[in-house]
């Protein structure tokens, strides 16, 4: 039996056996939740299922599940504004250059970039970073006749991302010359 429960933010379910015991295997917590237990020491599902193994009940979990969210020292509206420290941050860490604007609305962000290609001509592209970027996947609009191509994970930043862009562009390259001439 599949038991969902609704605390305040968040909703987590959870099966039980037909002897009313917790199968934790089958824990499944709402994106809110994770995000508001990656300030936490929880880094993956693992981790949650071990600090929660010892909960007998659902009432249990929603109590451990309410600790570790109070450990992260965070309430779900400043997950918003670490997302957007964490972008000044990884932009100080490469530094500012194709930074042609950014644009912040409603939490999420937009980066407007640019780079040259060897011959010098300018290419612009557009990162879409969502309110719970890093943990979701920015959206790239860039218009190159390949695909630009980056796997989300968690060793993908933006200068990953910028980097793939100044890749394909170069590899496009004979594709751009045939075009402009």
């Amino acid at each position: 039996m599949r038991n969902t429960v609704q605390r305040g933010l968040f909703s987590y379910s959870i099966c039980e056996d037909n002897n009313g015991k917790l199968d934790f295997s089958t824990l499944r917590v709402d994106d809110a939740l994770w995000e508001m237990l990656s300030f936490s020491s929880i880094s993956n599902s693992s981790a949650l299922n071990g600090r929660l193994k010892h909960a007998r009940n659902v009432e249990e979990v929603s109590q451990e599940l309410k600790v570790l969210v109070g450990e992260s020292g965070r309430d779900h509206a400043q997950v918003y504004e670490i997302s957007e420290l964490c972008v000044i941050e990884e932009l100080d860490s490469f530094g500012w250059d194709g930074v042609v604007d950014i644009e912040t609305f409603d939490g999420n962000q937009n980066l407007v970039m640019s780079a040259y290609d060897t011959v010098g001509r300018l290419h612009r592209y557009e990162i879409y970073l969502p309110k719970k970027y890093p943990l979701s996947q920015p959206i790239l609009s860039v218009d190159l006749p390949i695909a630009v191509q980056y796997n989300w994970g968690n060793n993908c930043n933006i200068l990953t991302i910028k980097q793939r862009v100044e890749e394909t562009i170069q590899k496009c390259l004979p594709i751009i010359d045939v075009r402009t001439h």
